[in-house]
């Protein structure tokens, strides 16, 4: 099979919607995302955190086909998105994509631009009818689809920004802070709308909200200053060995970490103060940990999940490669100054002894 009849492979035969490997994006000198590599199948949320100016939007700009990468690959639905024309198209049809500024046209009407967002989609008639019908009652907008988006507030304005992408129910969606400017009841109202897709779907979302990311997605991928530095399975999105929880414990005993530590499937611990621990367990060994504490008699006054833990570990992970960037450049600046101090070294050494140098050269 030539690769070419391989790109061309049904889409609905494959389970992985989406496939990222080694996205790399360079701006002339300067590296804005290294070596990215995501997957997503249908029925996942994925969300992607991190700072400002981390390589968020960059990489979902990759993931869309608005940018194209230096190098890597991205297969949506099975087809090659920065490939041959064909192929290009068949995987954008896949895709639905609201960028970090919603492309609205300010002086049409809600319905009007569905309308038209439908038709660039292929959508006719009837299908067109019922598919803004749907979109208007997920996001919504069914009370303002006769008003002007330019008189509509930023909430407003968010939302049908996501209706557009959704409208052709497409198999991979991608939000840039589908939550931006939404009130405490849209951005509850926001959560739930994801959720209802990714039965069907897979999503890709960035998010400044470490609540929301908890709330919806299935795994997390921390992005910090272009390269992925962390990804996890969160609790509720997979229970399975990978996924990790995390518990505040308060035990009446005087125990060491390496006690602590002891029990099956605990990954790390952290004494707070005297007597009280948290620590990160795979979720399929949360049962063995309160055996161990019964079997050795342990006196367990407190046992609660970690609500903040996600919060913590953002911090803590990029705090840590802030550091560890920090420490290689400056070894890397001890490093040339060194060579720059031998080089001045061999130099002078030479300007001492250019009779020697000559010699070489003739006995060669």
């Amino acid at each position: 099979m030539s690769p070419t009849e391989n790109t061309t492979s049904s889409p609905e035969t494959r389970d992985e919607l989406l496939n990222a490997e080694q996205l790399t994006r360079w701006e002339g000198e300067r590296c804005i995302t290294d070596s990215i590599s995501l997957s997503l199948r249908r029925g996942e949320v994925l969300g992607l955190l991190g700072l400002n100016g981390a390589g968020k939007s960059t990489t979902l700009n990759m993931l869309a086909g608005v940018l194209t990468p230096s190098s890597g690959t991205v297969q949506i639905a099975g087809w090659h998105l920065h490939g041959l024309a064909k192929d290009s198209r068949k995987a954008k049809q896949h895709l639905g994509y609201l960028p970090e500024t919603p492309p609205l046209y300010m002086d049409m009407k809600v319905g009007a631009y569905l309308d038209y967002c439908g038709k660039l989609h292929g959508l006719r008639g009837k299908t067109l009818k019922e598919a803004k019908r749907a979109v208007l009652a997920d996001c919504q907008l069914e009370s303002i689809e006769k008003r002007v988006i330019r008189n509509l507030s930023k909430g407003y304005r968010q939302r049908i920004g996501i209706a557009q992408a959704l409208i052709h129910r497409p198999d991979v969606v991608l939000l840039d802070e589908p939550s931006s400017g939404l009130d405490p009841q849209q951005m509850i109202g926001m959560r739930e709308l994801i959720k209802r897709l990714s039965k069907q779907h897979a999503i890709v979302f960035s998010t400044h909200l470490l609540s929301e990311a908890t709330a919806v997605c299935d795994r997390i991928c921390v992005i910090h200053e272009g390269r992925v530095i962390h990804q996890q399975e969160l609790q509720h999105g997979n229970t399975g060995d990978a996924a990790v929880n995390s518990y505040s414990l308060k035990l009446n005993d005087r125990l060491t970490t390496s006690d602590v530590m002891s029990p099956p499937g605990v990954l790390d611990v952290t004494q707070v103060e005297a007597g009280r621990w948290h620590l990160n367990i795979q979720a399929s060994q949360q049962n063995q940990l309160l055996a161990t504490v019964l079997e050795n008699g342990w006196t367990l006054t407190e046992f609660a999940p970690r609500r903040q833990a996600l919060e913590e570990l953002f911090t803590s992970l990029v705090n840590s490669d802030y550091s560890d960037a920090q420490t290689a450049t400056h070894t890397s600046s001890e490093q040339m100054n060194l060579q720059n101090d031998q080089s001045d070294q061999t130099q002078l050494a030479n300007d001492d002894a250019p009779t020697l140098i000559l010699e070489r050269e003739s006995e060669s």
